[in-house]
């Protein structure tokens, strides 16, 4: 019976495990995309600057298109 408590231990301490490397994953999937987000939409201001828009109103950009 002591047997079956230690595994039954064991199993939940390796799903645990699973689940907090499952979550840091996705945190760092997270910061990544974020990055990403932040190069794209530095991009996005270059290319608005470049067409005389300075402070556009993304809403009125895609209402115009």
């Amino acid at each position: 019976m002591n047997n079956n408590i230690t595994k039954t231990n064991m199993q939940d301490v390796i799903n645990n495990q699973g689940l907090i490397m499952n979550e840091n994953q996705s945190k760092i999937d997270f910061l990544k995309l974020l990055q990403t987000l932040q190069i794209q939409l530095s991009g996005v201001g270059k290319n608005l600057t470049g067409f005389g828009y300075k402070y556009q109103d993304f809403n009125e950009i895609i209402k115009g298109n």
